[in-house]
């Protein structure tokens, strides 16, 4: 992968765009870990420019690490950027529904973590969603419209359908002529369209 990549760095202007899961299997847990992990990044990814969001393994870790962190764009747990004049929200598909694993532990876990980094699973649950929906309607002209998050809601792999996370974003989808929704997760690679 590392070759590959620097294959592909030597061309300038290179975008990534990290889907969670960013330091797997349990997130990263310690700030002397981040000068490390900075050195390792500028020697893969060529100081391109990365766009990351959170999975659920970074939150194994200390997940507000990675938020700011020098290596790349991730302001905050959810977060909106015009990129080449689309449109690209970064959702924290945890926040809808940390409950996504066929592991029940992790689950609990999951639950646990997210309401000791946000104080509150109700209230981080709501301000993101009140943020999407203010965020999709301020943006709504632009014609080029992604959403990145980390959970499928729909896939061909061991997870199939997400109904909590389908249920909470599909009515944008559809009120706001979104083009696609890229995750993470499953580990594999998929194209999956919809009919309308």
């Amino acid at each position: 992968l590392i070759n590959i990549l620097k294959k592909i760095n030597k061309k300038k202007n290179i975008l990534y765009i990290l889907l969670g899961d960013n330091f797997y299997p349990l997130g990263i847990n310690n700030k002397n870990a981040l000068n490390n992990i900075e050195q390792k990044f500028k020697k893969i990814f060529n100081n391109n420019t990365i766009y990351a969001l959170l999975g659920n393994h970074d939150y194994s870790g200390d997940p507000s690490l990675q938020i700011n962190a020098p290596f790349w764009n991730m302001p905050n747990y959810f977060y909106f950027k015009i990129i080449n004049n689309i449109g690209c929200w970064f959702i924290n598909t945890q926040i809808f529904d940390p409950g996504n694993s066929d592991d029940e532990n992790m689950f609990l876990n999951l639950y646990s973590k997210i309401n000791e980094v946000h104080e509150n699973y109700l209230e981080i649950f709501n301000i993101q969603l009140k943020w999407l929906e203010n965020s999709l309607e301020e943006n709504k002209k632009l014609e080029n419209k992604l959403i990145f998050g980390h959970y499928p809601i729909i896939s061909a792999g061991i997870y199939e359908k997400n109904d909590k996370l389908y249920s909470v974003l599909i009515k944008y989808f559809y009120k706001y002529n979104i083009n696609a929704y890229i995750s993470g997760h499953d580990h594999n690679l998929q194209h999956l369209q919809m009919k309308i």
